[in-house]
């Protein structure tokens, strides 16, 4: 994928090339959307995560925001390390080689990084997989098929072989769309690095424990040990 960036005073922007119109500062601002009547919709996570109109694509809007103790001092605000070291430009790049290595994850839009002083913030844009639910949603709406936890486990095995670390792998950051097909979503944090058991193990663990605690949490909650059998046969299979 192709990407142009700009630098306006101290917001730096960078987006892909084939968009019919440049990027600026409205396209990340959720009042311009809501005035124009292209908000579509949103769910509330560590934020809150807006599905937008942008120049004929469905996309999402997310704005970073930290987690655990540190948010109550700094919420929104990273230290500035250089451009090419903040959270969106990172997540750009990635996101542009999985592509690349043909994964399933959504393409990534635009994103952009407010400096002030000490300190920025960031925000990105990828286009939204139609037809699609996170994995969190499915699961208190009915259960799945083994094949489709099979699935899973196999998409879960393509990246780890390819080196592919996500952060906060967990139950709603798997996608499923209407076709059957998986896709992994926000790679904040994420990186490619040297293939380990250790780490890929944690990670399923993680997911894992996500799981638990949303049957935990919601009544009916499709979710139990004979779906991670065979969530686990899927991704030892290759």
């Amino acid at each position: 994928m192709n990407s142009t960036e700009k630098r306006i005073k101290n917001q730096y922007f960078i987006y892909d090339s084939t968009l019919p119109e440049t990027i600026g500062t409205t396209d990340f601002d959720i009042a311009h959307y809501r005035a124009s009547g292209r908000v579509l919709g949103q769910v509330q996570g560590r934020g809150t995560t807006y599905f937008v109109q942008l120049q004929g694509r469905e996309c999402v809007l997310r704005h970073y925001r930290r987690g655990g103790m540190v948010a109550r001092w700094l919420n929104d605000r990273y230290w500035w390390a250089g451009l090419y070291k903040t959270r969106a430009w990172q997540e750009w790049f990635l996101l542009g080689q999985l592509r690349q290595r043909e994964l399933p994850v959504p393409p990534v839009v635009a994103a952009r990084v407010y400096k002030r002083g000490l300190f920025y913030r960031a925000d990105i844009i990828i286009q939204r997989i139609p037809c699609s639910h996170s994995l969190a949603h499915m699961l208190t709406q009915q259960a799945l098929s083994d094949v489709l936890w099979k699935k899973i486990g196999v998409t879960l095995r393509r990246f780890h072989q390819r080196g592919v670390y996500h952060a906060d792998l967990n139950a709603h950051n798997i996608l499923l769309d209407d076709a059957g097909s998986v896709y992994l979503i926000d790679f904040d944090k994420g990186e490619i690095r040297r293939t380990r058991r250790a780490w890929q193990m944690a990670n399923l663990q993680r997911f894992r424990r996500s799981l638990e605690k949303l049957t935990q949490m919601n009544d009916g909650f499709k979710f139990n040990e004979t779906a991670w059998q065979w969530m686990m046969s899927g991704y030892t299979q290759l």
